[in-house]
Protein backbone atom coordinates (compact mmCIF):
# COMPACT_ATOMS: atom_id res chain seq x y z
CA UNK A 1 0.00 0.00 0.00
CA UNK A 2 1.27 3.47 -1.01
CA UNK A 3 1.49 6.05 1.33
CA UNK A 4 1.64 10.27 0.80
CA UNK A 5 3.18 11.76 3.98
CA UNK A 6 0.40 14.81 6.05
CA UNK A 7 0.69 17.58 4.51
CA UNK A 8 -1.18 20.45 6.87
CA UNK A 9 -1.49 20.25 10.68
CA UNK A 10 -4.76 19.06 10.69
CA UNK A 11 -3.45 15.53 10.25
CA UNK A 12 -1.59 16.07 13.44
CA UNK A 13 -2.02 14.50 16.77
CA UNK A 14 -0.83 14.58 19.85
CA UNK A 15 0.11 11.63 20.96
CA UNK A 16 1.78 11.27 24.73
CA UNK A 17 4.10 8.28 24.33
CA UNK A 18 6.62 6.33 27.25
CA UNK A 19 9.90 4.98 25.82
CA UNK A 20 12.51 3.67 27.87
CA UNK A 21 16.27 4.45 27.79
CA UNK A 22 18.42 1.22 27.94
CA UNK A 23 20.75 2.67 30.89
CA UNK A 24 18.22 3.36 33.01
CA UNK A 25 14.97 1.03 33.81
CA UNK A 26 12.60 3.87 35.07
CA UNK A 27 10.57 5.39 31.74
CA UNK A 28 11.41 8.29 30.68
CA UNK A 29 7.76 10.37 29.80
CA UNK A 30 7.79 12.47 26.46
CA UNK A 31 4.88 14.76 24.81
CA UNK A 32 5.84 14.53 20.69
CA UNK A 33 3.12 15.37 18.45
CA UNK A 34 3.24 12.60 15.91
CA UNK A 35 1.19 12.43 12.40
CA UNK A 36 -1.88 10.19 12.31
CA UNK A 37 -0.46 8.41 9.47
CA UNK A 38 1.27 4.37 10.26
CA UNK A 39 3.88 3.80 7.67
CA UNK A 40 4.51 0.59 8.46
CA UNK A 41 2.72 -2.09 6.19
CA UNK A 42 0.85 -4.71 8.13
CA UNK A 43 1.43 -2.92 11.14
CA UNK A 44 -1.50 -5.90 13.15
CA UNK A 45 0.30 -8.54 11.89
CA UNK A 46 -2.71 -9.87 10.27
CA UNK A 47 -1.48 -10.68 6.89
CA UNK A 48 1.57 -12.49 8.40
CA UNK A 49 -0.64 -14.35 10.74
CA UNK A 50 -2.94 -15.55 7.36
CA UNK A 51 -0.10 -16.73 5.29
CA UNK A 52 3.30 -16.53 7.26
CA UNK A 53 4.73 -14.73 3.75
CA UNK A 54 3.27 -11.08 3.89
CA UNK A 55 6.36 -9.98 2.48
CA UNK A 56 6.12 -6.75 4.73
CA UNK A 57 7.78 -8.52 8.44
CA UNK A 58 10.89 -10.79 7.94
CA UNK A 59 12.94 -12.60 10.87
CA UNK A 60 16.74 -12.72 10.65
CA UNK A 61 18.58 -14.46 13.79
CA UNK A 62 22.39 -14.81 14.65
CA UNK A 63 23.96 -17.45 11.99
CA UNK A 64 23.75 -21.08 13.50
CA UNK A 65 20.63 -23.57 14.50
CA UNK A 66 17.46 -22.11 14.42
CA UNK A 67 16.89 -20.19 18.01
CA UNK A 68 13.28 -17.75 17.61
CA UNK A 69 9.92 -19.23 16.53
CA UNK A 70 7.64 -16.36 15.44
CA UNK A 71 3.59 -17.10 15.53
CA UNK A 72 0.73 -14.91 16.60
CA UNK A 73 -1.97 -14.17 19.26
CA UNK A 74 -4.29 -11.62 17.03
CA UNK A 75 -2.77 -8.62 16.62
CA UNK A 76 -0.17 -9.56 18.36
CA UNK A 77 3.42 -10.81 17.14
CA UNK A 78 4.95 -13.70 19.50
CA UNK A 79 9.05 -14.07 19.14
CA UNK A 80 9.54 -17.14 21.48
CA UNK A 81 13.37 -18.13 22.44
CA UNK A 82 13.97 -22.32 21.40
CA UNK A 83 17.70 -22.24 20.72
CA UNK A 84 21.39 -20.95 22.16
CA UNK A 85 21.80 -18.24 18.93
CA UNK A 86 22.08 -15.11 20.95
CA UNK A 87 19.93 -12.82 18.76
CA UNK A 88 16.95 -12.22 16.89
CA UNK A 89 15.57 -9.20 14.49
CA UNK A 90 12.26 -9.37 13.31
CA UNK A 91 12.05 -6.32 10.93
CA UNK A 92 10.13 -4.52 7.86
CA UNK A 93 12.17 -2.34 5.47
CA UNK A 94 10.72 0.68 3.40
CA UNK A 95 12.48 1.10 -0.06
CA UNK A 96 11.77 5.00 -0.33
CA UNK A 97 13.10 8.00 -0.05
CA UNK A 98 10.27 10.09 0.78
CA UNK A 99 11.66 10.37 4.74
CA UNK A 100 14.81 11.59 3.89
CA UNK A 101 15.49 15.04 5.94
CA UNK A 102 12.75 13.93 8.19
CA UNK A 103 12.08 13.66 11.68
CA UNK A 104 10.78 9.92 12.57
CA UNK A 105 9.06 8.07 15.38
CA UNK A 106 9.27 4.45 15.47
CA UNK A 107 7.23 3.03 18.63
CA UNK A 108 5.59 -0.60 19.94
CA UNK A 109 4.55 -2.08 22.53
CA UNK A 110 6.71 -4.86 23.85
CA UNK A 111 6.62 -7.47 26.75
CA UNK A 112 9.19 -9.67 27.71
CA UNK A 113 8.51 -12.76 30.04
CA UNK A 114 11.14 -13.90 30.88
CA UNK A 115 13.53 -12.58 34.50
CA UNK A 116 16.47 -14.29 33.23
CA UNK A 117 19.58 -12.49 32.35
CA UNK A 118 20.12 -11.44 28.54
CA UNK A 119 22.57 -14.11 26.96
CA UNK A 120 26.24 -13.78 27.19
CA UNK A 121 27.81 -10.97 25.37
CA UNK A 122 24.63 -9.21 25.75
CA UNK A 123 23.95 -8.89 29.00
CA UNK A 124 22.55 -5.13 28.72
CA UNK A 125 20.28 -6.56 25.37
CA UNK A 126 16.90 -7.80 26.32
CA UNK A 127 14.76 -6.15 24.06
CA UNK A 128 13.98 -3.15 21.83
CA UNK A 129 13.62 -1.22 18.53
CA UNK A 130 15.71 -0.44 15.64
CA UNK A 131 15.80 2.37 13.15
CA UNK A 132 17.80 2.06 10.62
CA UNK A 133 18.48 4.86 7.43
CA UNK A 134 19.99 2.87 4.27
CA UNK A 135 22.05 4.75 1.65
CA UNK A 136 22.07 4.43 -2.06
CA UNK A 137 25.02 1.21 -1.64
CA UNK A 138 22.74 -0.89 0.97
CA UNK A 139 24.77 -0.07 3.70
CA UNK A 140 22.92 1.74 7.28
CA UNK A 141 24.12 5.61 6.83
CA UNK A 142 22.58 6.27 10.64
CA UNK A 143 21.23 3.33 13.38
CA UNK A 144 19.48 4.38 16.69
CA UNK A 145 17.54 2.19 18.93
CA UNK A 146 15.84 1.64 22.41
CA UNK A 147 16.04 -1.36 24.80
CA UNK A 148 14.49 -2.36 27.68
CA UNK A 149 16.89 -2.30 30.24
CA UNK A 150 17.47 -5.41 33.24
CA UNK A 151 15.40 -3.56 35.62
CA UNK A 152 12.99 -3.12 33.40
CA UNK A 153 9.69 -5.44 34.75
CA UNK A 154 9.13 -8.79 33.13
CA UNK A 155 5.70 -9.83 31.81
CA UNK A 156 4.43 -6.04 31.64
CA UNK A 157 3.49 -4.44 28.83
CA UNK A 158 6.44 -1.26 27.73
CA UNK A 159 6.02 1.14 25.22
CA UNK A 160 9.53 1.90 23.65
CA UNK A 161 10.15 4.93 21.08
CA UNK A 162 13.11 5.13 18.86
CA UNK A 163 13.03 9.08 17.30
CA UNK A 164 15.37 9.97 14.25
CA UNK A 165 16.83 12.89 12.15
CA UNK A 166 16.31 10.83 9.15
CA UNK A 167 19.98 11.64 6.54
CA UNK A 168 19.50 13.58 3.24
CA UNK A 169 21.16 10.62 1.31
CA UNK A 170 18.46 7.88 2.67
CA UNK A 171 17.14 5.69 0.38
CA UNK A 172 15.09 3.36 2.83
CA UNK A 173 14.21 2.78 6.41
CA UNK A 174 14.14 -0.33 7.65
CA UNK A 175 11.98 -0.48 11.61
CA UNK A 176 13.26 -3.65 13.35
CA UNK A 177 12.36 -5.42 16.64
CA UNK A 178 14.78 -7.01 18.41
CA UNK A 179 15.20 -10.09 20.75
CA UNK A 180 18.30 -10.68 22.41
CA UNK A 181 17.55 -12.50 25.72
CA UNK A 182 15.46 -15.67 26.77
CA UNK A 183 12.45 -16.31 27.14
CA UNK A 184 9.31 -14.82 24.89
CA UNK A 185 8.60 -10.94 23.75
CA UNK A 186 5.70 -10.38 22.64
CA UNK A 187 5.07 -7.17 20.20
CA UNK A 188 1.72 -4.91 19.61
CA UNK A 189 0.93 -2.10 18.02
CA UNK A 190 3.96 -0.98 16.13
CA UNK A 191 3.90 2.38 14.00
CA UNK A 192 6.28 4.60 12.15
CA UNK A 193 5.07 7.99 12.45
CA UNK A 194 6.29 11.43 11.42
CA UNK A 195 6.99 14.19 14.42
CA UNK A 196 6.37 17.90 14.52
CA UNK A 197 7.92 19.92 16.75
CA UNK A 198 11.59 20.84 17.76
CA UNK A 199 14.15 18.38 19.30
CA UNK A 200 13.76 19.83 22.38
CA UNK A 201 9.97 18.73 22.75
CA UNK A 202 11.05 15.17 21.43
CA UNK A 203 14.33 14.79 22.05
CA UNK A 204 16.58 11.96 19.30
CA UNK A 205 17.49 8.91 20.29
CA UNK A 206 21.35 7.92 20.85
CA UNK A 207 22.52 6.76 17.36
CA UNK A 208 24.68 4.19 17.46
Amino acid sequence: MKHTLPTIRALISSITVVFLMGCDPAPVHLSCSLGEENFLNDSDFSKEAESGRSKHWTGIQHAGEKSFKVSFEGPIAVIEKIGSQPWFLYRQRLRTDQFSSLKMAFTAEINLSSDEKAMSGNEDGLAGLRLAAIGSSGKPIMRAENRLSEGSERNEWHTVQVIMQVPKATKSLQASIFHESVGTLRVRNPSLRLVEGTTEDCPLSPAL
